[in-house]
């Protein structure tokens, strides 16, 4: 992946974890051919594993989709990773971001009704 196309590399996003798209806003323009037209999102893998029920094993409830950031000029700028899962026996579902150009996020939501945190 290429730290010369970004202008910060894995920012701190925070709760902000994106599962498509991109984050322009952290882009400089393509290091390979000085565009600023970044046009496709190439997916590299998918990862999908449920359990034997499909719900009480939070590691192996994981679903992740891999993606490539890439300028018109098929220059890969950055691979995106983002990974959802259930946690606390299905009572949450935790998500993460991890990409060069979009940057760090990671995020748990409660399921429940009433989240007992708050």
């Amino acid at each position: 992946m290429c730290k010369n196309c970004v202008k910060e590399p894995q920012l701190d996003r925070g709760d902000v974890c994106l599962d498509s798209g991109m984050y322009m806003g952290n882009y400089k323009g393509c290091s390979s051919c000085q565009s600023m037209k970044m046009i496709s999102n190439k997916k590299v893998e998918a990862d999908s594993n449920e359990g034997d029920d499909g719900w009480d094993d939070a590691e192996e409830n994981d679903e992740t989709v891999v993606f490539d950031h890439i300028c018109e000029c098929l220059h890969v700028v950055a691979r995106h990773r983002h990974t959802f899962r259930l946690i606390k026996n299905g009572k949450y579902q935790e998500y993460e971001m991890s990409c060069l150009l979009c940057g760090y996020g990671r995020a748990e939501v409660s399921v429940i009704p009433r989240d007992p945190r708050q």
